[in-house]
C-alpha cells in the first residue's frame, strides 16, 4: 500500500481541505494516510488516517518559521512515497525529503500566497513586498524538483503555470463531514453566524458591526466560531461587544483555539444566515471561498460584499444577499436585507454540487500516476 502524509504549518489537523478533502479521499483510493499538523490527536484514528501533533502556534511565531527544519526527521521517519506539502515553507523540506528518500513530492496551492503577503496586515509595509517577492521565487524555482502542484482555485493557475502533466485541480467543493460525538451549542433559538479565520480582511469586524446597527430591528444572536491565527483580535471583538451592551447575546466560539469542522457544519445548518463580509483586497478577489460553497451546499442564506464573481455566483446558484462595502446603516436598508435573509427559501436556493467521488478518484489516479 502506497504511504502519503500530508504536512501543513498553520492548518489545524482537521482541515477542511486537509482533511476531509485529501485525506478522506486518499484513504478511499487505497492509500496509506498520515496527517502532520497542528492539534492533539496522536496515532489511528477511525477514519484509518494516523495523526501526528505538530504542535500549536499563531501565525507570527517563530516556531513556524523554524517548522520545516525542526520536523525533518520525524517526516523522515515516516517515510512516505508521496508527501504533500500545504505550506509554502515548507517546499524546503520537500526538497531535502526527495534528495534523501526520493519521495514524490506534492505542492498543493491552497492560495495565493504572493498576495496574501504583498497585501496583508500582518507583517510591516516595508517587509511585504520582499517576503512576497522571495516567496514567489521560491515557488517558481520548485518547479524545476517538484513532481507535482496542485491547485485549489481557477484563479490560480498562472502561479506555477499549466504543466498538463504537473498541473491537477482539486477544487475546494463541499464535503460534508461526519456528525461530531458530541457538540454543545452555543445558543437556543436563531441567531446569526460568522464562520472561519478571525481577521479583519475576512469580515469578521465588519460582520460584527453589522449586527451590532442591526440588532435593534434584528434582535437575534450573533455567534462567531473561527481562530484568531494572529492571537489579537479576541480582545478587540470582546470590548467592541462589551461597548455596544450586547454581551448576552454574543457567544464566541473558538477564538484561541480551532473550532472542529463538523462543528461549523453544525453551526451552518442551525443558522439563520451567514456572514461574509470579505475586504475585496486583491488576495481575496476572484476566488471562490469555501464557506460560500459550505452555506450553499447546506441551504443557508450568506450576506456577501458586493463582488463581480461572487454575484455571478449569486445569479447562478442563489448564494444570498449582497452589500456594498460602503453602505450606510440606514434603517430602511437594514430592514430591507434583513426581511429578504430571513424570509430566506431554502427551495429557492440552487445548491452547488459536492466534491465528486470522480474528483476524488481523479486526484487518486494523478497521484498514483506521479509516484510510478
Amino acid at each position: 500500500m502506497t504511504k502519503i502524509c500530508h504536512i501543513s504549518i498553520l492548518n489545524p489537523q482537521r482541515h477542511s481541505r486537509l482533511y476531509y478533502r485529501w485525506a478522506k479521499g486518499n484513504v478511499e483510493g487505497g492509500f496509506e494516510v498520515v496527517v502532520v499538523a497542528q492539534g492533539k490527536e496522536e496515532g489511528l484514528n477511525k477514519d484509518g488516517i494516523k495523526m501526528v501533533s505538530s504542535g500549536s502556534f499563531h501565525r507570527l511565531s517563530l516556531k513556524r518559521f523554524l517548522f520545516s527544519r525542526s520536523i525533518r526527521q520525524q517526516a523522515k521517519e515516516i517515510h512516505a512515497e508521496i508527501y504533500v506539502l500545504h505550506s509554502p515553507e515548507l517546499l524546503s523540506l520537500g526538497k531535502w525529503l526527495k534528495h534523501e528518500l526520493g519521495a514524490t513530492i506534492v505542492y498543493d496551492v491552497h492560495e495565493d500566497f504572493h498576495k496574501n503577503l504583498l497585501y496583508s496586515p500582518n507583517y510591516p509595509g516595508f517587509l511585504r513586498k520582499f517576503l512576497a517577492n522571495y516567496l514567489r521565487n521560491m515557488e517558481r524555482k520548485a518547479t524545476a524538483w517538484l513532481d507535482g502542484w496542485v491547485y485549489a482555485e481557477d484563479c490560480y493557475r498562472d502561479i506555477l503555470g499549466r504543466d498538463s502533466q504537473k498541473t491537477h485541480y482539486f477544487r475546494n467543493k463541499f464535503v460534508l463531514p461526519l456528525e461530531p460525538e458530541s457538540f454543545e451549542w452555543p445558543v437556543q433559538g436563531p441567531y446569526a453566524l460568522y464562520t472561519g479565520t478571525l481577521a479583519e480582511e475576512w469580515g469578521v469586524m465588519d460582520s460584527l458591526e453589522w449586527w451590532i446597527q442591526a440588532f435593534p430591528i434584528l434582535k437575534i444572536p450573533l455567534v462567531l466560531a473561527g481562530f484568531d491565527a494572529n492571537g489579537r483580535l479576541v480582545p478587540r471583538i470582546n470590548k467592541r461587544v462589551q461597548d455596544s451592551g450586547l454581551g448576552a447575546y454574543f457567544y464566541l466560539v473558538g477564538g484561541e483555539t480551532y473550532v472542529p469542522y463538523a462543528h461549523i457544519i453544525q453551526l451552518i445548518r442551525g443558522c439563520s444566515f451567514g456572514m461574509a463580509l470579505y475586504h475585496p483586497l486583491p488576495q481575496i478577489k476572484g476566488k471562490i471561498p469555501t464557506k460560500f460553497y459550505e452555506y450553499l451546499a447546506l441551504g443557508k442564506p450568506l450576506l456577501y460584499t458586493k463582488e463581480g464573481s461572487w454575484d455571478n455566483v449569486n445569479q447562478k446558484y442563489k448564494l444570498g444577499i449582497p452589500w456594498d462595502e460602503g453602505s450606510q446603516y440606514s434603517k430602511e436598508r437594514l430592514n430591507s436585507v434583513l426581511q429578504q435573509l430571513m424570509d430566506w427559501k431554502e427551495k429557492e436556493q440552487e445548491k452547488v454540487k459536492f466534491l465528486s467521488s470522480g474528483e476524488w478518484e481523479a486526484l487518486n489516479n494523478w497521484l498514483s500516476e506521479l509516484n510510478h
